[in-house]
């Protein structure tokens, strides 16, 4: 039994033209699958070249024939995507056992969701992902009983425009970028928690909750000279542990690696920017403003991309 649907977002993907029409391999749970990115025009029909087209439904077995905004070309080698189209194969050897493996399958679609959204983050990119799915008997008799996963909308796209490229990036992710982020969340991976940190703060300035926003911003750029200081200092596990019992604040650490020679770039205030505005945030209740909220998610962001080695876990 073949199962048909598609993942629909508010907010637009930027992909390059090599992105579009193309098949990704994807596992959800035991579940085996295909990801179909839409096409840019129809079979026979010409080569479309300027921007500001519709991309049309992928071309498989099962056409799903619903009103669909999959996306648009813009011209210059780039496309917004809205919507990719998504197919398993269920095993129908024991039909009592279908609706048991199609609502197995819908619970770990939810998941693998979550774990795209968080993974396409680490690459600097946001989407909210609404997702649709029915199965092929449904199809078949005409039937639209569609489910829906994380519905509701965070924010207006437009939101993001005040807040510049700090928040969203507007480069198109790459073809490379893509395949990686769906291998790993196919591969049950996510993003370290330090960039995870990162963009709860992202989301916490979008919000205007610029406290929560610096906290989270001061936790991540921490955890990350933490983890710094694990990976430089050569001694043994007791002795490590001591060490950052002794160093327990953002100061003593820089100082720390300061010491070992793997001093932090000295372009940035870390002290006012960071460490003083979290502790007033913490100890006083002080409420940042915008621009320093803004400003500490973009040093701690550097360093985490700068020091850390792996961006997944």
């Amino acid at each position: 039994m073949k199962i048909v649907g598609y993942i629909e977002f508010d907010e637009s993907l930027r992909v390059p033209d090599e992105c579009l029409g193309y098949q990704f391999p994807i596992m959800v749970d035991s579940f085996a699958g295909n990801l179909f990115t839409p096409i840019k025009g129809v079979v026979g029909a010409p080569p479309v070249s300027s921007g500001d087209v519709d991309l049309e439904e992928p071309i498989t077995d099962l056409k799903l024939d619903l009103e669909i905004e999959w996306g648009r070309f813009i011209g210059n080698n780039t496309s917004q995507l809205h919507a990719f189209k998504i197919e398993f194969n269920i095993n129908e050897s024991d039909g009592g056992k279908f609706k048991e493996c199609a609502n197995k399958l819908y619970e770990g679609l939810a998941k693998w969701i979550t774990r795209f959204k968080a993974n396409l983050s680490a690459f600097g990119q946001s989407v909210n992902t609404p997702t649709s799915f029915k199965n092929r008997k449904d199809f078949e008799k005409g039937m639209y009983d569609i489910m829906y996963w994380n519905g509701s909308r965070l924010w207006h796209p437009y939101d993001l425009i005040s807040t510049g490229n700090l928040i969203v990036r507007f480069e198109k992710i790459t073809l490379r970028e893509f395949e990686q982020v769906l291998r790993l969340t196919s591969e049950n991976r996510q993003p370290i928690l330090e960039l995870r940190l990162l963009d709860e703060a992202r989301l916490a300035l979008i919000k205007q909750d610029f406290r929560k926003s610096v906290l989270d911003s001061a936790t991540a750029f921490e955890l990350c000279l933490t983890n710094q200081l694990k990976r430089k200092l050569k001694v043994d596990q007791p002795l490590l542990d001591e060490i950052l019992k002794s160093n327990n604040s953002i100061g003593k650490k820089r100082k720390l690696l300061s010491v070992i020679n793997e001093a932090l770039p000295t372009k940035y205030n870390y002290e006012q920017d960071i460490e003083v505005l979290r502790n007033r945030a913490i100890h006083i209740g002080t409420e940042p403003t915008e621009d320093e909220a803004r400003n500490a998610l973009k040093i701690s962001r550097e360093i985490v991309k700068d020091l850390c080695i792996d961006r997944f876990e």
